[in-house]
């Protein structure tokens, strides 16, 4: 009986410390995109072509950081983004944003994939 006790106190024990290791070894996902432009509360981001949602999430988040006020509004396709950010979330140009791939909202915490034709 004390021998089982040693072996199950052993796994108990262990388990913790099994569970601990696996979380380091698995690295938080960082943005293959950056911030080209970016005002107090819009980002514009450029990210590469055919990332999915969760990629462009992980930009969203990345881009606006702890600013609670933040929409950052992500792109595939630099040619498309605006090379500067309007002041004002209104003043972005309804072609920019027709081109845009997704926005995230940084005080919902909240992506909005921009729906594409033949997408």
């Amino acid at each position: 009986m004390k021998r089982r006790f040693s072996v199950v106190l052993a796994l108990v024990l262990a388990a913790p410390l099994s569970s601990a290791v696996a979380a380091e070894q698995k690295a938080p996902e960082k943005s293959q995109c950056s911030v080209r432009s970016s005002t107090g509360l819009l980002k514009v981001v450029i990210c590469p072509p055919g990332l999915d949602e969760e990629s462009i999430r992980v930009a969203g988040q990345e881009a606006c950081g702890i600013a609670v006020l933040c929409n950052a509004w992500i792109w595939d396709d630099a040619a498309k983004a605006p090379s500067k950010v309007p002041e004002g979330q209104s003043e972005i140009d309804p072609k920019d944003a027709q081109s845009a791939v997704a926005v995230w909202f940084n005080d919902r915490k909240g992506l909005l994939m921009v729906r594409r034709d033949g997408q």
